[in-house]
C-alpha cells in the first residue's frame, strides 16, 4: 500500500509540475482540426456515392447513435447542406477558443466522418479520431494547481504514450517478418501501382542496397522512438528525423493523412511551443492563454 501511495503521489507532482500543455494543445488542437477539415472537403465530390452505398448497406432504418447522425431519416435530403455545417463547425473549433460543445461536436463530426467513408479508411483516420476524442478533455485556459491543469498534462502525457506504443508495436510487427530483414518488402512496396505515387518516386528506391537500408532505418527509428523520445538530448534529433519520415510516407506512399496526422501528433513532442500566463490588470478578470507563435 506505501509504494501504491509513493507512486501515486509522485504521479501527481509530475502531471503538475509540468509546464507548456497548455500550448501544446492549443497547436496540436487547431493541426488534428485542420487535417479533419482538409479531409472532409478533400471527400466531399464523392459524399453522395460513400452515402447510397451506407444507406444501401444498413436499410432505410438507422439505430440510434452519434456516430450515424448524417444517416437518420430526417437529414437525408439535406446531406450536402449536412455536411456543409459540418465543415463550418470543424473550421470555427479550429479557429476560435476551445469550447467543450465545440469539441464534442467535432468528435461526433469524426464518428459520422468515420461511419461514412469506412470503405475508405485506414489507420490515419482512426488515430486521427482517438486524437478529436481526447481534446473533448482539454482546457487550454487552465491554470496551475487547476484539476483541468493536471488532466490537461495527462492528456498529453497519455497522448504521447499512445504515440510511442503505435511506433514500438509497428517496429515489432516489422522484425518479426524476413521480408523486413533483407529490404525485399520495401522493394516489394515500390512496384505497388494502388500503394505509391510513381511520379514522385526516384527509380533508385529499387536499389537492393537502398531498399535493405530503408528497411532497417524504419525498424530501428520505430523501436527506438519509444524509448528515445523522453531525452531532451534525443528529442531534438527525433523530432525532425520523425517529421521527414511522415512526409516521405505522405508523398511517396499515396497516404497524405496519415502522414499529416502524424505530424501534428509530433506537436506534442515540440519543447517550448509558447507560454501561458495570466492578466493581472484585474482580479476578476479571467486567466486565459496566448500562444507564441511557432518558430
Amino acid at each position: 500500500m506505501n509504494r501504491f501511495q509513493r507512486f501515486l503521489t509522485d504521479t501527481e507532482v509530475v502531471l503538475t509540475n509540468q509546464v507548456g500543455s497548455n500550448a501544446k494543445l492549443y497547436w496540436f488542437r487547431r493541426a488534428v482540426y485542420l487535417v479533419l477539415l482538409l479531409k472532409m472537403l478533400l471527400l466531399w465530390p464523392e459524399l453522395k456515392t460513400f452515402y447510397h452505398h451506407v444507406v444501401d448497406a444498413q436499410g432505410m432504418i438507422v439505430r440510434f447513435s452519434f456516430s450515424k447522425v448524417m444517416f437518420w431519416p430526417p437529414f437525408r435530403p439535406f446531406v450536402q447542406l449536412w455536411w456543409c455545417l459540418a465543415c463550418v463547425i470543424v473550421a470555427m473549433g479550429m479557429v476560435f477558443a476551445a469550447k467543450r460543445w465545440l469539441s464534442i461536436a467535432v468528435f461526433i463530426i469524426s464518428l459520422n466522418y468515420l461511419s461514412l467513408f469506412y470503405f475508405a479508411t485506414n489507420s490515419g483516420d482512426k488515430l486521427l479520431n482517438f486524437f478529436v476524442f481526447a481534446l473533448i478533455f482539454v482546457n487550454e485556459n487552465a491554470v496551475k494547481g487547476q484539476v483541468s491543469w493536471i488532466l490537461n498534462n495527462a492528456t498529453v502525457l497519455l497522448l504521447k504514450v499512445n504515440i510511442c506504443g503505435l511506433y514500438f508495436l509497428n517496429g515489432y510487427g516489422k522484425i518479426l517478418k524476413p521480408s523486413w530483414w533483407d529490404g525485399s518488402f520495401m522493394a516489394q512496396v515500390w512496384h505497388l501501382e494502388y500503394y505509391t505515387n510513381f511520379q514522385l518516386v526516384p527509380q533508385w528506391f529499387s536499389n537492393p542496397v537502398i531498399c535493405l537500408a530503408t528497411s532497417w532505418g524504419v525498424i530501428i527509428f520505430e523501436l527506438g522512438f519509444p524509448f528515445l523520445i523522453w531525452n531532451r538530448a534525443f528529442r531534438k534529433w527525433l523530432v525532425p528525423v520523425g517529421l521527414i519520415f511522415h512526409i516521405f510516407i505522405a508523398a511517396f506512399l499515396s497516404l497524405p493523412d496519415f502522414g499529416l496526422t502524424m505530424a501534428a501528433a509530433y506537436l506534442l513532442f515540440v519543447d517550448k511551443i509558447g507560454k501561458v500566463w495570466s492578466l493581472k490588470n484585474d482580479g476578476n478578470k479571467k486567466k486565459r492563454f496566448n500562444p507564441e507563435p511557432l518558430p
